[in-house]
C-alpha cells in the first residue's frame, strides 16, 4: 500500500471486510516503518473468523397465522469459499414451506451475486388453497453501499384447490415463468425496528411471452417507507405501496394466486386479513389488478423501558379494473397499539377501527403479531 493511502480508506476497507459476514472482528492498521526513508508502508489485517454454520429455531404467534415455527440449518462459508447454503422448514396455519438455498457472492469472479432457491409450499388463503413447487434464480449487483439491482427468473407450478369463489376461475393449474427486475435502496438504521432512514423498492415482472408458461402478464410494484426520529423517544413512520398488473396476449386472466389482496396486520389494520377489495357474492376476496396501500403515518413512542405505544392512520384498496379506480374508493382506518421490545423480538398488539364501515364489516379488529407492521 503506497504512502498516499489515507487512514479513512483503511477504515472503509475494514468495514467492507466485516460486512462480508465471514468475520467476527476485523482490524486494519498501518505498521510503523523501521526507517523514515521507506517509500512503501505495510498494513496489517487481523481477522477473527466467526462460526460459519448454525442451527436456528424460532416460534411465534399471530392473530392471522396462529402458532408458527421455523427451523433452519445454514452455513455462511461453505467449504471455506464464502458461499452460503441452507435448508429450512417453516409452518403456520396459513402456509407450510420447505426450501433449499444457495448463494454465490462472486459469480465467475465478478462482483455479481447469484442466489438460488428451490421450494415447495402449501397455502390456505380465505378463498383458495394452493400447492406450489418451484424455484428462483437471482443475479444481483450492488450499485452503492445502500442500493442494488437484481434480475430474478421465477419458475412455479401451482395447483389451486378449494376455490370458494362464485365466479369460475379460468386457470386452476397456472405455470409461471417470469423475469423480475428489482431496484432496492435501504438506508434504515435497523431492519427490524428502524428509527430513521428510507426503504425504496421498485420491481417489474413479466411472465409468459418468450418465457412460455401458461399465463402472460406484467406486474409493477413500488414500495416506499420513511422513518425519522421525533424527539428523544419517538419515531414517525410512513409506508406507501402501489401495485399494478395486466394480462396480455393469449395468456388469459391473471391467476388467482398472483392477484393483489390487502387487509390485515401488516397493511390495513382496521380490516380482516385480505378483506379489502373485490368480493364475490359470498363475501370471499377475489383479488384485483391494482393495489394502493398508504400507511399515512404511524407514531411510535416509548412509554416505560421496553414498553411502547403507537397510533396510526391508513388508506387503501384493491381494484379489479385499474381504469375504474377512484380516490373516493379508498378505505380508511385508524387505531392504536402497544409494543413490547422483548429479547425475542417486538411483540405487537394493534386495535384498528374501520372508519367507513360497510355492510357486515366489523367496526374494530384486534391483531397480535411479532415485529413492526412495516
Amino acid at each position: 500500500v503506497g504512502d498516499t493511502v489515507r487512514y479513512s480508506e483503511l477504515i472503509a476497507s475494514q468495514r467492507r471486510l466485516y460486512l462480508t459476514g465471514l468475520f467476527q472482528s476485523v482490524f486494519v492498521r498501518p505498521v510503523p516503518p523501521a526507517t523514515a526513508e521507506v517509500e512503501e508502508r505495510e498494513v496489517r489485517v487481523e481477522v477473527k473468523e466467526r462460526m460459519s454454520s448454525e442451527l436456528a429455531f424460532s416460534v411465534g404467534y399471530g392473530t392471522v397465522e396462529k402458532v408458527r415455527g421455523r427451523i433452519e440449518l445454514s452455513t455462511s462459508n461453505l467449504a471455506g469459499t464464502a458461499r452460503k447454503a441452507g435448508v429450512s422448514l417453516e409452518a403456520n396455519f396459513i402456509e407450510q414451506k420447505a426450501s433449499v438455498s444457495f448463494s454465490e457472492p462472486w459469480t465467475f469472479g465478478t462482483r455479481w451475486q447469484t442466489d438460488l432457491s428451490l421450494f415447495g409450499r402449501l397455502r390456505q388463503e380465505p378463498s383458495y388453497h394452493a400447492q406450489i413447487i418451484g424455484g428462483k434464480l437471482t443475479v444481483g449487483h450492488a450499485l452503492t453501499e445502500n442500493s442494488n439491482l437484481s434480475l430474478t427468473y421465477r419458475l412455479e407450478n401451482t395447483s389451486l384447490t378449494q376455490v370458494d369463489l362464485t365466479a369460475p376461475v379460468e386457470e386452476l393449474d397456472p405455470r409461471i415463468r417470469s423475469l423480475t427486475l428489482t431496484f432496492n435502496l435501504d438506508t434504515r438504521d435497523n431492519l427490524f425496528d428502524p428509527s430513521r432512514g428510507w426503504f425504496v423498492r421498485w420491481s417489474n415482472e413479466m411472465a409468459g411471452a418468450f418465457l412460455k408458461g401458461s399465463n402472460a402478464f406484467v406486474k409493477s410494484v413500488v414500495t416506499v417507507k420513511r422513518f425519522r426520529p421525533l424527539g428523544r423517544q419517538g419515531v414517525l413512520g410512513s409506508a406507501f405501496e402501489l401495485g399494478w398488473m395486466e394480462s396480455f396476449g393469449d395468456g388469459g386472466e391473471v391467476p388467482l394466486n398472483e392477484r393483489f389482496f390487502t387487509g390485515g396486520p401488516t397493511s390495513l389494520r382496521g380490516f380482516g386479513y385480505q378483506m379489502v377489495g373485490p368480493m364475490d357474492a359470498n363475501d370471499e376476496p377475489s383479488g384485483g389488478r391494482l393495489k394502493l396501500v398508504w400507511n399515512l403515518l404511524e407514531l411510535r413512542h416509548s412509554i416505560f423501558r421496553m414498553i411502547g405505544g403507537a397510533a396510526f392512520i391508513e388508506f387503501g384498496n384493491v381494484w379489479l379494473n385499474p381504469e375504474k379506480a377512484q380516490l373516493s374508493d379508498l378505505r380508511v382506518d385508524l387505531g392504536t397499539g402497544l409494543r413490547v421490545n422483548s429479547p425475542l423480538g417486538i411483540v405487537r398488539v394493534d386495535l384498528g377501527v374501520n372508519v367507513d364501515r360497510q355492510g357486515n364489516e366489523p367496526r374494530t379488529k384486534l391483531f397480535l403479531s411479532m415485529g413492526q407492521a412495516f
